[in-house]
């Protein structure tokens, strides 16, 4: 079961820290969860201060140890302390280019000022505005809280807050106190901390969608060339070895011949020596096409 950190001051919506109350039932506190009564329990140094369900309630129609105390504790907190803020870290953001698969930068990782902040409005935990813009803040934990809602108005991003390992990650940062060590994970870079979606996105996905069809068109362009390249060359050729056939057609059949190998000449087989008069070598006999004028 986990520890509840904060509960609401009777009678009022502040949430406090264990730390800022006085032990046991004398805190006044009820559960942010069910609403039943707190007791506050302040620890050895061994064990952590927390708030516990009254047990002289264990009969009330209501009461129950509920499953999702901290993260309600820890969102309402985190809502809370990011209305008495002005800065929220942001991370950076990085999407895939669809078509190359590289890493796409979208935004870098900054400290936000804003200058105002709404309290749950258009299904964000909290909306924050600067300048001309606003980015909805949705504070997520598994199960119960992670259907994120989309971006309306003027709303160019939404940062989600995924409080679903809050504990192990605050056990990790070695901070007891809890109100102290959600302070930083709205001040400073945190792994709980993460893009939904950015108006940039969209920018660099048509921009991806651009230079792709720029680089398609291209690669037509270059294979349609070399295809009329290769086209021209085949028609060429085709033409050459019709010309070829067409003059070795054009023959009346063969004769005999004498030719000399060494002069290239040839002589009519009424030849009566069987050397050339030229160089005296010798000739052979051979055939030879008689073409037609």
């Amino acid at each position: 079961m986990a520890l509840i950190p904060f509960a609401f001051k009777a009678g009022t919506e502040t949430l406090v820290d264990i730390s800022e109350v006085p032990r046991g039932k004398a805190c006044d506190c009820v559960c942010p969860s069910c609403n039943i009564p707190l007791i506050a329990r302040h620890c050895t140094e061994d064990r952590e201060d927390h708030f516990a369900h009254d047990p002289a309630y264990k009969d009330h129609k209501d009461y129950i140890e509920c499953d999702f105390s901290l993260h309600v504790a820890m969102r309402l907190m985190l809502k809370q302390l990011l209305a008495a803020s002005t800065e929220i870290a942001l991370p950076d953001h990085s999407i895939k280019d669809p078509y190359t698969k590289k890493m796409l930068d979208v935004t870098q990782a900054q400290t936000l000022t804003y200058q105002s902040i709404a309290i749950e409005q258009a299904g964000f935990d909290a909306v924050i505005s600067k300048d001309n813009y606003q980015l909805g803040i949705f504070i997520s934990y598994h199960p119960g809280r992670s259907s994120i809602p989309e971006a309306s108005g003027n709303i160019k991003g939404i940062v989600q807050l995924d409080i679903t390992h809050i504990e192990h990650i605050k056990q990790k940062s070695q901070v007891l106190n809890s109100k102290k060590f959600l302070d930083s994970l709205i001040a400073e870079q945190s792994e709980i901390k993460s893009w939904y979606w950015h108006a940039n996105q969209e920018a660099c996905l048509n921009a991806c969608k651009r230079e792709h069809l720029q680089q398609e068109a291209r690669k037509n362009e270059l294979l349609n060339s070399d295809n009329q390249y290769y086209s021209d060359t085949v028609k060429r050729r085709a033409k050459k070895y019709q010309e070829n056939t067409a003059n070795m057609i054009k023959t009346a059949g063969t004769k005999t011949v004498y030719r000399c190998y060494t002069c290239r000449i040839d002589y009519p087989k009424t030849n009566a020596t069987n050397t050339c008069p030229v160089c005296e070598h010798e000739l052979w006999q051979t055939e030879t096409p008689v073409y037609i004028n």
